[in-house]
């Protein structure tokens, strides 16, 4: 059975938030029964109270999402989004370390006839989102401009 673990004494509002969310502060925790858990736990989420930050981003400049419903559609049995999400990861981490995240993303609303739906996402408001659409057979050119365009996000 699970349990979830409530704040003894004190929660804190979350800044900006409302009154209705809170956020535990470190210390002591209990149960829904009463019962003090064997280890207190400093950001268990209470259940429609809080969202308890976890922290810095784990990639610092920006994120490039590949559209996985287009990759599905035109790779047949292959999920081609899938296959290039793994290269453009292999390529930005030899070169850029943490500086960028590449993922498969869900539908990013742009859903091109035959091509396949990415975006560079950066991070802390840098800069507007840049969408793109680009032909599957061309994978190997398009590789190269977003990498340059990566760098590019990288710099500042």
């Amino acid at each position: 059975m699970f349990s979830f673990f409530k704040k003894k004494s004190e929660l804190t509002a979350v800044e900006g938030a409302g009154a209705s969310a809170v956020a535990p502060d470190p210390g002591k925790y209990i149960t829904e029964s009463g019962n003090s858990p064997a280890t207190p736990a400093s950001n268990v989420l209470v259940p429609g109270k809080a969202l308890v930050p976890a922290g810095e981003a784990p990639f610092a400049k920006a994120g490039l999402w590949i559209c996985e419903k287009c990759g599905k559609k035109l790779g047949g049995d292959e999920n081609i989004a899938v296959g290039f999400q793994k290269r453009m990861k292999k390529e930005t981490s030899l070169e850029m370390g943490k500086q960028v995240r590449v993922m498969i993303s869900s539908c990013l609303n742009v859903c091109p006839e035959g091509k396949i739906a990415m975006a560079i996402v950066p991070v802390n408001g840098s800069g507007p989102a840049e969408f793109f659409v680009a032909d599957p057979a061309a994978l190997d050119t398009v590789r190269g401009e977003l990498l340059v365009k990566l760098r590019e996000k990288t710099k500042s």
